[in-house]
C-alpha cells in the first residue's frame, strides 16, 4: 500500500482497518501498540470498530454476562 501511494500522482490516501484487530491472532496488545505508538504515516488511518472490540470493551466495562461469549471469539489467548 505504501509503495502504490508512493509512486502514483498526488492524492489523500485513506488506510481503513476493518475491526478485529483484537482477539485474532497471538498479540493483539502488539497490534494495539503499533497502532497507537507507530500507525502508518503515509495516510489518513480509520480504524472501525468490529464485534471483538466491541465484546472486548464490554467486558473492560464490567458486563460479565458477554464473557462465556468473548472467551469463545478468542478472548481467552
Amino acid at each position: 500500500i505504501e509503495r502504490d501511494n508512493r509512486e502514483r500522482g498526488p492524492a489523500t490516501t485513506y488506510l481503513v482497518l476493518l475491526g478485529d484487530l483484537v482477539d485474532r491472532g497471538p498479540d493483539s496488545r502488539g497490534v494495539i501498540e503499533r497502532l497507537l505508538g507507530d500507525p502508518p504515516r503515509f495516510a489518513r488511518n480509520v480504524v472501525l470498530k468490529g464485534n471483538h472490540e466491541e465484546f472486548f470493551e464490554r467486558v473492560l466495562d464490567g458486563d460479565d454476562e458477554v464473557i462465556p461469549r468473548w472467551l469463545t471469539y478468542g478472548g481467552q489467548e
